[in-house]
């Protein structure tokens, strides 16, 4: 019984550790509730203590007004990821979004290599298109590179409080016409230069592709001449029409899908799946 004894004992410790092991591991991927000072999370130290609560209140009343949790999080490093995957999996497993689809979206800014990502999930990915995307933080971009965080987040802020009023239909119609004239320049800015250059190039190259080869061939022709009659390549009395008649044989009604829903400005929203498993829009870049 003495033997059995410490026997006994040592399973029971190596079972309450096999227990704590796996209550550790199960805590690094719960999802929790978002919790009222949450929504800004400057582990980049990035900002002051009053910035962070000014920020922080904002993005949470953003958030209560539309119905998306809009997150700011800023980071020294991104730990062997790309910042699509730390923003995605930061949005995931901290428990961000609201309603069913967990509608939401998050900033990130890495301060390593000074990477941004905006990893969108719900009905955000709607509301914020690839283009949306761009156009929302080029509204804090300049004031972000210059190293003023705090007040190009708010720029951030209040840009995508009105992408996704026009989203949800709350926007004026006054209101919905200067964001929508505002964000075709931005499109037109970053699309037309492109659009133009490559054009030219293209009419160009097929100019001098077709232009070189023909007027080598017109040159060896100059003793030709164009014959506008037939007359001289036809036999006289070779054919005859009998029977004249039109028969008809079938209709061809085209048509096309009209596209009803509502987007933030224009152009689709390229998706991925993260590695909790959900669908995520986003788009990135350096700053």
């Amino acid at each position: 019984m003495k033997r059995i004894l410490p026997i006994l004992l040592c399973l029971l410790l190596v079972l309450s550790l096999s227990m704590t092991v796996w209550a550790e591991d199960s805590l690094t991927i719960q999802i929790t509730s978002t919790g009222e000072n949450s929504y800004v999370v400057d582990n980049g130290e990035l900002l002051s203590d009053s910035e962070e609560q000014q920020l922080n209140t904002l993005a949470q009343q953003i958030s209560q007004k539309q119905g998306n949790d809009v997150v700011l999080l800023t980071v020294d490093g991104l730990d062997g990821k790309t910042a699509m995957e730390y923003a995605d999996d930061y949005f995931d497993y901290n428990g961000y979004g609201q309603g069913a689809d967990r509608s939401g979206l998050l900033l990130l800014l890495s301060m390593e290599d000074r990477d941004w990502w905006i990893s969108t999930r719900g009905n955000a990915i709607q509301a914020f298109t690839d283009d949306g995307i761009q156009y929302a933080f080029s509204k804090a971009k300049d004031r972000i590179s210059n190293g003023d965080y705090s007040r190009g987040f708010q720029d951030f802020l209040s840009v995508v409080d009105t992408m996704l009023s026009a989203y949800n239909g709350t926007l004026s119609e006054e209101e919905l016409e200067a964001f929508q004239a505002d964000f075709d320049s931005f499109r037109g800015v970053r699309q037309k230069p492109g659009i133009i250059k490559t054009t030219l190039i293209a009419l160009v190259v097929g100019f001098l592709i077709a232009f070189i080869p023909s007027a080598g061939l017109r040159s060896q022709l100059k003793s030709v001449r164009a014959n506008y009659d037939a007359t001289n390549y036809r036999r006289p009395d070779s054919m005859h029409l009998d029977r004249n008649r039109d028969i008809y044989l079938y209709a061809n009604t085209p048509s096309r899908v009209i596209e009803t829903q509502r987007s933030g400005g224009g152009g689709g929203s390229s998706t991925h799946v993260s590695s909790s498993g959900a669908t995520h829009g986003g788009g990135g870049g350096k700053f």
